[in-house]
């Protein structure tokens, strides 16, 4: 198969590449520092050890504090969030769908 012809059947892939790049660089590669720190030993005057140890979890799913003030809140601000994005967006969508269907009747006639 030549280059043309594969990049003519494959362009939705050269289309989707830039945002998969993007995607990756600047949400999964930080995710995944993160993930892999909260399993670094804590040491005593702010420090970080390199350790695969689940004291920090047991930390945080141990104590009510962490589950109440960290883990309540924070699933609180996300349905707080959704439901602004939903009443925000739903006049807006509903505004853009009418006026299309506005617009294509009076193409058609």
């Amino acid at each position: 198969m030549k280059r043309k012809e594969w990049v003519a059947e494959h362009y939705y892939v050269l289309l989707l590449l830039p945002g998969v790049v993007i995607i990756v660089l600047f949400m999964v590669v930080p995710l995944a520092w993160i993930l892999r720190i909260s399993f670094y030993e804590k040491i005593p005057g702010g420090y970080m050890k390199a350790a695969w140890i689940l004291d920090n979890y047991k930390r945080f799913l141990g104590d009510a504090w962490y589950l109440k003030n960290i883990l309540w809140l924070s699933f609180a601000a996300t349905v707080f969030c959704s439901m602004c994005s939903l009443i925000l967006a739903y006049p807006v969508a509903l505004a853009s769908a009418s006026r299309a269907r506005l617009q294509d009747s009076f193409r058609r006639d």
